[in-house]
Order: C-alpha cells, then sequence, then structure tokens
C-alpha cells in the first residue's frame, strides 16, 4: 500500500496590452490556487502475477498565452489563436485498475482499465463571430473511461526453431492499445454558442495505438527501433454557432531511432521521423479544410558522457 497529500499553492499573473489602444488600459488575469491532492496505490502479487489499483488527483493550470487576448499564429497549423483571460485551473481525478503476468524474464502481457473525471477542462474553441480564430474555454466537466492492453515479448522463441537462439533473444516487439470512451458536459452558456451538445472531450482520440520492433545488444552497446504509431480521430477545435466541430483525421506515424556506444563514455545517435510522410488532414463536417504533409526529419548525434 502506498499514498499521500501533495499540497500546491501557485500565483499566476498575466498583463496584456493593447498597443492600438490609446489609453494603454491593461486587461489583467490573475489566478490563485491552494491545493491539497491525495493519491493511492496498492499492489497485490501472487507468484508473477499481480493486480495494481490506484488513484489521484491533479490540476491543469492554463499557461500565459492561454491566459492572455493578445492574437498569435498557431505555427503548426497555420491559424490565429487569441487567449481568455477568464480561464480558470482544471482539475482532474484518476481511478485505474491493473493486471499485470511476468511470464518470462523481462516479458509481460498487462490489461488495465480507467476512468478519469475532469472539472473545467480547458478545450479549443473556435472564436464565436470571429473567422478563422481560435481561444480557449473551460467546459463544465467531462469524463473519460477506457481501457488499455499491453504486450511485450522477446524473439527467442524463433531461434529455437531457427538456430541462433542467442541472437534472437536480442529482437523484442512491444505494442500497447487504448480504447478510450470521452464525453463532455456544457455550461449553460456553453451549450447556448458550441455546435455539439454531446461530444468527446477536445484532443481525445478513441483510440491510440502504438507498435515497436526493437533490437537491443548490450554487449556491443547497440540499440535500435522501429515505432509505429496510430490514433483515432480527434477534436483540434470545437465549433460554433452551427459550424460542426473541426477534426484531425487519423495519421499512421514511423520512426526509426538507432544508437551505439563506442570506446568508454562516448555515444553515437541517429533518428529518422515521419518516414511515411502521411497526410495531415483536418475536417469540418463533410469537407476537407485543411490537408498537407511534413517532411522527414533525421537527426544525427554524437554524445559524450563521464
Amino acid at each position: 500500500l502506498g499514498g499521500g497529500i501533495r499540497s500546491e499553492k501557485s500565483d499566476q499573473s498575466v498583463t496584456t496590452f493593447d498597443l492600438f489602444d490609446a489609453d494603454r488600459n491593461p486587461v489583467i488575469s490573475e489566478l490563485e490556487t491552494d491545493d491539497q491532492f491525495s493519491s493511492l496505490s496498492a499492489t497485490l502479487i501472487f507468484g508473477d502475477h499481480q493486480i495494481r489499483a490506484g488513484y489521484g488527483d491533479t490540476v491543469n493550470r492554463p499557461d500565459f498565452k492561454e491566459l492572455s487576448p493578445s492574437l498569435y499564429r498557431d505555427p503548426l497549423l497555420d491559424r490565429f489563436v487569441k487567449g481568455n483571460p477568464d480561464l480558470i485551473p482544471a482539475y482532474l481525478t484518476n481511478y485505474d485498475l491493473r493486471w499485470d503476468w511476468y511470464f518470462a524474464q523481462g516479458e509481460f502481457v498487462s490489461l488495465g482499465a480507467f476512468y478519469k473525471k475532469f472539472e473545467d477542462p480547458i478545450e479549443n474553441v473556435v472564436l464565436a463571430g470571429a473567422a478563422e480564430i481560435t481561444t480557449f474555454d473551460n467546459a463544465e466537466s467531462a469524463e473519460n473511461i477506457g481501457i488499455e492492453f499491453e504486450f511485450y515479448k522477446t524473439l527467442e522463441f524463433i531461434g529455437k526453431w531457427w538456430g541462433e537462439e542467442e541472437w534472437w533473444a536480442r529482437w523484442y516487439v512491444n505494442t500497447n492499445y487504448a480504447w478510450i470512451d470521452s464525453e463532455i458536459t456544457l455550461s449553460d452558456e456553453s451549450s447556448s454558442i458550441q455546435t455539439s451538445q454531446t461530444r468527446p472531450l477536445q484532443g481525445q482520440s478513441p483510440y491510440v495505438w502504438n507498435l515497436s520492433l526493437g533490437y537491443d545488444d548490450v554487449d556491443r552497446g547497440i540499440n535500435a527501433a522501429l515505432l509505429y504509431n496510430d490514433f483515432g480521430e480527434r477534436i483540434v477545435d470545437v465549433g460554433t454557432n452551427g459550424a460542426p466541430d473541426i477534426y484531425q483525421q487519423p495519421r499512421p506515424a514511423l520512426d526509426l531511432v538507432y544508437s551505439q556506444k563506442f570506446r568508454d563514455h562516448w555515444k553515437f545517435k541517429f533518428r529518422a521521423r515521419n518516414l511515411l510522410k502521411s497526410e495531415v488532414r483536418v475536417t469540418q463536417g463533410a469537407e476537407t479544410r485543411r490537408s498537407f504533409k511534413l517532411g522527414r526529419e533525421y537527426t544525427v548525434a554524437v554524445e559524450w558522457s563521464y
């Protein structure tokens, strides 16, 4: 058993001036919080199985750009964004239950369930009455419930069929999949402006899948992995005044990482990202609002540590 209480105090202040206001009247946003967050966890071990249960509270405070009503351009999605000085912190309560089976040294299968309760979650929302401008707003509450599966195994069993058992033991496969059912609850004020009265939490995909095929040679200091990721469609901006919500469509991604130690203190690193060059597509209703492709990214580094 384990548990505790964490006490946090925060004081945020943002002052924004309008350069075109002759009187230079400032817009001031101030947030002061004094919170106590509790947590509790329990683990039951029997043989090579274990069951874990956990509970915990946390907070998501708005950052400075979210509190400032100044206008700026989002460099990734090429859109204008304006902060909201009336934002308040969002609070989150987590409940988790997980079963693990370690069927061999370093190998396991895991199945878990979780429930998350949000109070005043912060979302990206299209600014009512403005074109191509998004802002931030607090919803009343939200709930996420889901299940997660994870599996890790070396490929040593292939070596038992084909020989070279030691070489195949250095290879491994690791995958995890999460399914999430999400639902938002709006305040009376927000429900009169936002288009969808029932929808998932902004930014929440209904599923996320990760898969990796790796090679780990401790003796030679080599570590390499091919990493695949995919997710379900998710709301990037909440629609208002009858306009549909804006969704980012699924986009598979494939990365390659490689590192090798040499001599006593040196390491060579290589990373290739976005190998599939999958299209980023943002839709609103039945129409494609924006689509583009990101290029591949290559990184080479030499690291010295002591």
